[in-house]
């Protein structure tokens, strides 16, 4: 279940309609950025809209998509809105402070409706777009660190990068270096925000699921507007798919090699693991890696399916804009 609540609001009877209770309560009356303080009607039965859709779909992942604070919140800061000022005032905190914790308590209302609605079923896995530690503070008032584990169980980055896999390495990278788990699914995308090279969803699978995240979500369905772009994406999954346990339960490595121009990831759990290693430079390139083992027994290039020399250190050769991916035994 993918939903946007609070954004569904306006669609309300008489909740399109500038200065609304919802809205900011500016002193022109005009306002239609959402207040981050506001709890009523409105409110109160947006919270009931989101325990119907639950009962009636029961989904194993609820992904909120919510992207609307910002406005309200800058109203709230420049003194704008007398409903936020008022409850800052009464709170006794600084309104930054204020705000995060009427985001959080908004957060804490959207997942007390869905457990609500799940009584009797399985608690779904409850995320939201673009909520991670790695950018800590979203829309200028959500705090993950308040959020998470409580009312989100995921980090989500937001990673519509036009196929730069590189930014889809460092952003997964870094969450996984803040969490200490994979709880981590992000949201890619093979064209908003710019189309991307078809071949490229098989590199951002890759980095995604090499670095730490346990599985990936995209915007849109309609940009997979070629079917290379499914190809890709398959591609990317059957590969990996035989060595699905180790992905899951291995240590995630940061892994390097004599060109630290390229790209390193890596996972390992025992005596085997995962090695990726990209090349998303202008130039053919070539880098030497020491894999973490006595003796290397096995390398197995999972892109051909061919065995090569099992080999410590091991050369690879990377034509530009290009990847290597090896799964290596040893003791």
């Amino acid at each position: 279940m993918c939903d946007s609540p609070m954004h569904r609001m306006a669609e309300q009877p008489g909740g399109n309609v500038p200065g609304c209770e919802m809205y900011s309560q500016v002193p022109a009356g005009n306002s239609t950025n959402v207040c981050p303080s506001y709890r009523g009607t409105y409110y109160t039965k947006e919270l009931a809209r989101v325990e119907a859709m639950v009962t009636k779909t029961r989904p194993d992942f609820v992904f909120w998509d919510i992207e609307l604070w910002y406005d309200g919140a800058m109203d709230a800061r420049a003194g704008r809105c007398s409903r936020c000022v008022a409850g800052q005032v009464a709170s006794g905190k600084p309104m930054e402070a204020y705000l995060i914790d009427q985001a959080t308590q908004s957060m804490k209302d959207l997942y007390d409706a869905v457990a609500t609605s799940s009584v009797g079923f399985t608690m779904p896995v409850v995320a939201c777009y673009d909520y991670h530690p790695y950018r800590n503070f979203y829309h200028s008032i959500v705090d993950f660190n308040q959020v998470y584990p409580k009312y989100v169980s995921l980090a989500q980055p937001s990673l519509y990068v036009a196929g730069n896999a590189q930014a889809v390495h460092d952003s997964i990278r870094g969450n996984y270096r803040l969490m200490k788990d994979k709880q981590i699914v992000p949201w890619l995308s093979t064209g908003c925000y710019g189309e991307i090279d078809p071949r490229k969803a098989e590199h951002q699978v890759l980095e995604t699921l090499l670095n730490g995240a346990s599985g990936l979500t995209y915007y849109w369905y309609g940009d997979f507007d070629t079917p290379l772009e499914f190809y890709y994406h398959a591609k990317a999954l059957a590969q990996i798919a035989p060595y699905e346990d180790l992905i899951m339960d291995g240590e995630v490595l940061e892994p390097t090699g004599t060109n630290d121009k390229l790209c390193y990831s890596g996972i390992r759990k025992g005596n085997e693991m995962l090695l990726l290693v990209g090349n998303y430079q202008k130039d053919p390139a070539s880098t030497v890696y020491t894999a973490p083992f006595t003796t290397v027994t096995q390398i197995k290039d999972l892109r051909s399916g061919k065995t090569i020399p099992a080999v410590n250190p091991i050369k690879l050769d990377l034509p530009k804009d290009e990847i290597r991916l090896l799964y290596i035994t040893g003791k």
